[in-house]
Parts: C-alpha cells; structure tokens; sequence
C-alpha cells in the first residue's frame, strides 16, 4: 500500500495540515484585506515553501501569480533569472497581454517588474508575488548592491493591486532594520511566525494512518516529542506507517542528514541573546517564567521587552511553555543541543537580538482584536533655528531647554534629547512631531530639527535595546515648504 506521509518535499492540498496555517492563508488572500505585504518567518523544514504552494493553489485563478524562489540570489541578475522562472504559464500571461519572451526580453528584474505591475493594472487584475527562500539572499543583496535592495522594494510596495509574501529563516528578521538612511526592506510588512501544527492537527496527521490501511498513530505521543514541528511528525508517521517500532522511527528520524542540518542552521539563527536563554532552559530541562525572564540579556532592560523576547522564543518553534514552565519545544532538538554542547561556541549567530526584538514587538497579540494600550510621545513645536535674543520666538517651553543647566552653553538640541531620553522610563509605540518645525520658514530650522529627531532616535534605541523607530515620515502632504529636507 503507497505510503500516505510526505517526509520532505513540499505539499499542498489534503497532506497540507494545519488550521493556524490555513487562517493565515485565509486572511493573507481575503481580497478586502487591506494588508498588501507580508514576511512569513518559519524554522528550517517547517513548511515555508508548502505554505506559498499551498497560497499558489488557493488565491483567485484571476489573478498572475509568480513563484519566485530566491535561494542564492544576491544580485540582480540572478534573482532576474528567478523570476523569469518563476513565471506562471504562457496562458496565464496572455490573459494581461504578456509572453514568456517579453519579460525575459527585458533583460532586466526592474524593467521586468514594471512590465508585470504595469500589464496587470492595466488589465485590472491582482499581481501576486511569492517569494521564498528570501533570508540569506536579501541580507547578502542588501550588502553587495544596498541601492539595488532600496530599488527592489520600492518596485514591490505600495502598489494596490500588487501583493508581496516575503517568506524565509529567521535571519530575514535583520531586514526590518535601519541600514544608513534608506527605509527597512520590511518596514510596513506584516509580519508572522509561521505557526506549529497544533495537537488537533497531529491526531488528524495521525489518523491518515488507519484510514490508508496502516497501522493507528498515537497522537498524543507524536506532539510531545516533535511540538508540532511538521518535517519531524511526517517523518516519525513515514516510518511508524512502515512498520518501525517507535524507537526505530524515532533514530531514523533524529539521525536524518536533513533534520540534522536544519537543527545546525537552526542555532545559528538564533540571537546571542536567545542562544543565551536556550541554553539556561536545556541546562535546567524547565524554567518558570521568572527564571526563564532572569536567563535573558541584560540589554533587554524593561519587563515588556523580556517578555516579548521571550514570547518570539515560543511563537518561532524553539520554546514552549506550560502551566506557566518554558522548556525546548521537541525534544529532537533538544538532544540536538546536549549532542552538540561542545561544538556550539563555534555555531556562532547569524541574527541580531534586536531584529528578533522587532519581530517580536509587531506580531499580533491576543488583544489585537479588541482595545489595546498605545504608549505615544508627541513631541510639538519644536520651533528650530531661533537665535536666542532676536525674540522670534517667545515660546516659555522652548525657551526652558534653551537655558540649560546653569553656566551651561544654550542648546536646544542636546538639552531636548537628553531630557526626553532620561524621562521616558518605556520605550513608545509612536513618536509624533507635530507644529512648527522652524521660525518664520527659517530653512536652517528643518535641518536641525531633523539632526534632532535622529539622536532622539539613536538615544532611544540605546536606551530600550530596540530599533523600532527606523525612520521618519517627511511632511504631510499639506506642507509645501521647498526647504524641508
């Protein structure tokens, strides 16, 4: 009898499990989503590319959909050629008046970019744009051509009829950071862990069995030890199905050269920081909360940004907590770590704490469907570049930062920032500037005002360990001041 499990190539249709993962995929293609881009975060063998084959078989047969798998692509040439292969049918092109030849006739991804959002919007149909693989390929684009990567997002957001899902390793995290001037790549994506198959879902993986003629599956075994981690409960239901006894499944399973190598890359994309607390809970086999919150970084100084710390920990596959008890989330890995003690200092990290810190601060919550606290600083009338005595500006506020300490030089800037800094006691959702930026459209003040917004942004995110304000919006559209920066 053929053998029901998939153990490694992706899947789709009745073998694609999981209802998070399913909603997800509801949500992502419900045309009166407003959200057009999306970054899926999953481990290695955690069903990334079954989740965009599974979206790929699903969203509107209307619409173009383009799989572009960007594996190794670290310059525009290649991921020029990805796309092209990537490309749906010669009749599905034909339908917003393109050919396979015409777009790799371009010669080029930008000028191939523009052919399809411009023939799609045209033809008043829905762009989509699957791209998978994107971790390594995009932080190593970002270091070879940064240009190129700012041209390769402007060319994929804020188009309305286009649609983005961005899906990688955690080290794609690194993306919703600042680099220079230039805008995140993932800023304004949503972002998502992609979720672990739940104990409903292993017992219906688990049931394939009997109804394919094998022999029954214990369920609840199977997510204890793989904690819905997809590749390890295909595979252990793979060999249960053949015959294995558990402990043969399970060798066969943890000495696999793919689960292996998935475990190694694994720990090399998580942070110092949460290498750190994995190590505190695999020394002590489980950590209360307290204890698991006291095993993370020092740098990550308020209690809200422990927590979601460790929360990211749980939601991205590697912890799992409960009755109010964190431990490794399978225990595959978690033998993995105790195998691999000696060799880890070598591993070394390929994500930074404060990417995962990012990550973890813009996932959803349970309360965001109904009212949640926003902490925000508005921060009004700053009124820059008034020289102290002309009496341009009489504002007691301004004037009071001015004055400084006694004896000391007068100086807006460095007074405003430090003291906002030293007040603030937890890091805001918002910053809000608001008002006059500059005296009497003096154009020296958008200037300073500028420098002084981006060392209370330097300020903040030293003090909070967090790089959530990553840039600044210009001026409303109401502004017409030719001197704004």
């Amino acid at each position: 009898m053929p053998n029901p499990y998939v153990f490694g190539p992706p899947v789709t249709g009745n073998q694609f499990y999981g209802a998070a993962r399913r909603r997800l995929l509801e949500d992502i293609r419900d045309p009166d989503n407003a959200a057009r881009t999306y970054a899926i975060f999953g481990l290695r063998r955690y069903g990334k590319s079954s989740f965009l084959a599974e979206l790929a078989r699903i969203i509107d047969p209307t619409a173009l959909c383009v799989q572009w798998n960007l594996s190794g692509c670290d310059d525009p040439a290649k991921a020029f050629d990805q796309l092209c292969s990537g490309l749906p049918s010669d009749v599905q092109l034909a339908t917003v008046g393109l050919t396979y030849d015409a777009v790799e006739n371009s010669g080029d991804l930008f000028k191939a970019l523009r052919l399809l959002t411009r023939a799609t919007a045209e033809h008043e149909r829905r762009l989509w744009l699957l791209c998978d693989e994107c971790d390594s390929s995009l932080r190593h684009f970002r270091t070879t051509h940064p240009g190129e990567l700012a041209r390769l997002r402007g060319a994929l957001v804020n188009r309305s009829h286009v649609r983005v899902i961005v899906v990688g390793a955690r080290p794609l995290s690194d993306l919703t950071l600042a680099e220079g001037a230039e805008e995140p790549f993932l800023s304004g994506f949503q972002l998502r862990y992609l979720p672990p198959l739940s104990p409903d879902d292993i017992t219906e993986l688990a049931a394939r069995s009997t109804v394919e003629g094998g022999p029954p599956l214990d369920a609840a075994h199977l997510f204890q030890h793989t904690a819905g981690h997809p590749f390890l409960a295909q595979g252990l239901c793979l060999r249960l199905f053949s015959g294995d006894a558990w402990e043969q499944a399970y060798n066969f399973v943890a000495a696999h050269h793919d689960v292996r190598s998935a475990f190694d890359q694994d720990y090399q994309f998580l942070s110092e920081g949460e290498q750190q607390a994995s190590a505190a809970v695999s020394a002590a086999g489980t950590l209360a909360e307290d204890e698991a919150l006291a095993a993370l970084p020092h740098h990550l100084r308020t209690e809200r940004g422990r927590q979601q710390f460790l929360a990211g920990m749980v939601q991205s596959g590697y912890l799992t907590s409960e009755a109010g008890q964190y431990r490794l989330a399978n225990t595959f890995f978690a033998a993995w770590l105790k195998d691999s003690a000696a060799a880890l200092p070598d591993f070394g990290s390929q994500v930074q704490d404060h990417g995962v810190q990012v990550v973890a601060d813009r996932l959803p919550t349970e309360e965001a469907a109904g009212p949640r606290e926003i902490l925000l600083l508005h921060i009004s009338d700053l009124h820059f570049d008034d020289p102290i005595g002309r009496g341009k500006d009489a504002k007691d506020n301004v004037h009071r930062y001015r004055q400084g300490p006694v004896g000391a030089t007068p100086t807006l800037e460095q007074d405003l920032v430090e003291d906002l800094a030293e007040r603030l006691k937890v890091l805001p959702d918002f910053v809000v500037v608001s008002g006059d930026l500059t005296c009497q459209s003096v154009s020296g003040g958008f200037t300073e005002a500028e420098k002084c917004l981006l060392r209370l942004r330097a300020m903040l995110a030293e003090k909070f360990a967090a790089e959530r304000f990553s840039s600044f919006a210009r001026c409303t559209a109401s502004c017409t001041r030719s001197a704004c920066p």
